[in-house]
């Protein structure tokens, strides 16, 4: 199935919407589909503070109860590169939707990263930042009940370049690379 991710303003200008719909047939046909199979159905990123980052992420189905973000600095040649994990806060019933979250407190380099830190700011202005849209690029990995790979989208400034694997990744390597291959791209 082809997607599209479609950036729309919220009402604050700390906030980042990606809204994900079906519109055809197409892809790779790398994921696998059915009945209960989840997919991501939204991402929305907010800026709570110049120092904390929270990332919602709306599936249609249940997953396993995890899903996993990787960030890409994508303009710059050295680049950095982190991946978190989102946990499940909320679900509905009969396998309709359900609700990751992770939530990301800013802190100075020096060494690998503990969960729940970033590099990345929010603060308006900052390059690099959360807020800045020609430097990120996105890519959200859902699992299935079993904890199979269920859906991938990458989205932000560059995409493409997820599936492609021609990111930098100076955070270091996200785990199964081999997962992004088949993501989906606007």
């Amino acid at each position: 199935m082809v997607r599209l991710l479609a950036f729309a303003a919220l009402a604050l200008p700390a906030c980042r919407f990606v809204t994900v719909r079906e519109t055809g047939t197409g892809g790779t046909g790398v994921l696998p589909s059915g009945p209960n199979q989840p997919t991501v159905d939204t991402y929305e990123a907010t800026c709570v503070t110049p120092t904390r980052y929270n990332g919602a992420l709306r599936t249609i189905g249940w997953t396993n109860g995890v899903a996993v973000l990787n960030i890409w600095e994508a303009n710059a040649v050295a680049g950095w590169s982190e991946e978190h994990l989102l946990l499940a806060t909320a679900y509905g019933p009969n396998s309709a939707w359900e609700v990751l979250e992770v939530t990301l407190e800013q802190t100075t380099p020096g060494g690998p990263l503990e969960p729940g830190q970033t590099l990345f700011s929010c603060a308006e202005g900052a390059a690099g930042g959360f807020l800045d849209d020609n430097v990120l690029t996105y890519a959200v990995r859902i699992y299935d009940v079993d904890g199979a790979l269920a859906d991938c989208v990458a989205f932000g400034f560059n995409p493409s370049a997820v599936a492609a694997g021609t990111l930098p990744n100076g955070g270091g390597d996200p785990s199964e690379p081999t997962e992004l291959v088949g993501c989906r791209v606007p």
